[in-house]
């Protein structure tokens, strides 16, 4: 890294606001300046990732709102996140079987609720239809162990480029110093997925329709690895776990995300986690354990393609 690229990477400030993430980031220009990558390229410009959106929330409920979060990639029992118009990150577990084999035939993206074809608000307002895309291979992270679920991160690689729209677009990228160091008190994530909803036993569990959202606090790796017995490498993070706010099956492979905000101004959302495990009772306690995106960032750049 240059002197001045060192430079800009320090000079980002966090700041917890309203119990979303925000950062400001002095002369913050993403890939480029950060890691210098040659596939930076093949990344979407910060102008073009990651967009914040407000709109109608269902009081008392955890629906998320129509075109919320454009990167969402439903893979038909895991999530994930689309970062360019070729890849989509998610987990190696949602990737591959316990055999070793790719299981991915396809993504959906664009999707919101899963019993219609075509997605519309309450006052007429609709997406278009939603995209499937045919896979065309995973790459998964070559130290990823199923059994200790270290390295648990996948790239699937789509057979053609996904076409953009205000309801598919792809999620910023961590590329900067702040984002490896999350762990201060109070701050909190969103998560959102159509994972388990409600657990109410065997048999009875119940899994939403339409894309649900919670936001999570972070939890320090001392205090997660005290919960959990063991100890957390630096590929992973920990979030949620109070009053049933968690990650849960199904959503295995989806996002852990913040609202960031860099002085272009720009207030854009960036992916920084992958859901990865966590209690067998969701939200009972212990959070959840997501493989740490900031800690990938170069085996991301590392491993896409034109």
């Amino acid at each position: 890294l240059t002197k001045e690229t060192q430079m800009r990477a320090q000079l980002w400030i966090v700041l917890p606001l309203l119990q979303v993430l925000c950062v400001v980031a002095a002369g913050y220009r993403y890939c480029e300046d950060v890691t210098g990558h040659r596939n930076c390229r093949l990344l979407p410009p910060l102008s073009e990732c990651g967009p914040v959106r407000h709109g109608p929330r269902v009081v008392g409920g955890r629906n998320a709102f129509l075109g919320q979060y454009p990167w969402i990639a439903w893979l038909r029992g895991c999530g994930g996140s689309l970062i360019s118009s070729r890849y989509v990150l998610s987990a190696a577990h949602c990737c591959i079987n316990r055999r070793g084999k790719p299981q991915v035939k396809s993504v959906r993206l664009g999707e919101y609720d899963l019993r219609t074809n075509q997605d519309c608000t309450s006052n007429g307002a609709c997406a278009p239809r939603h995209q499937d895309m045919r896979v065309e291979r995973v790459v998964v992270h070559k130290e990823y162990d199923r059994a200790r679920v270290e390295n648990d991160i996948c790239l699937i690689r789509l057979k053609k480029p996904t076409t953009f729209n205000e309801y598919v677009k792809p999620i910023c990228l961590p590329f900067a110093e702040p984002f490896s160091s999350l762990e201060a008190g109070n701050i909190s994530l969103e998560i959102a997925g159509w994972g388990l909803s409600k657990q109410s036993g065997f048999g009875r569990n119940e899994f939403p329709s339409v894309l649900q959202t919670a936001t999570v606090p972070v939890v320090s790796r001392g205090a997660c690895q005290a919960m959990y017995g063991y100890r957390m490498s630096n590929g992973k993070l920990c979030a949620g776990g109070e009053g049933g706010r968690d990650s849960c099956l199904g959503d295995s492979g989806g996002p852990l995300m913040g609202q960031f905000t860099t002085n272009d101004p720009l207030t854009k959302y960036f992916l920084i986690g992958v859901v990865s495990y966590g209690p067998f009772l969701c939200g009972k306690g212990n959070p959840g354990v997501y493989t740490n995106v900031p800690f990938y960032t170069q085996w991301i750049l590392d491993n896409i393609e034109p």
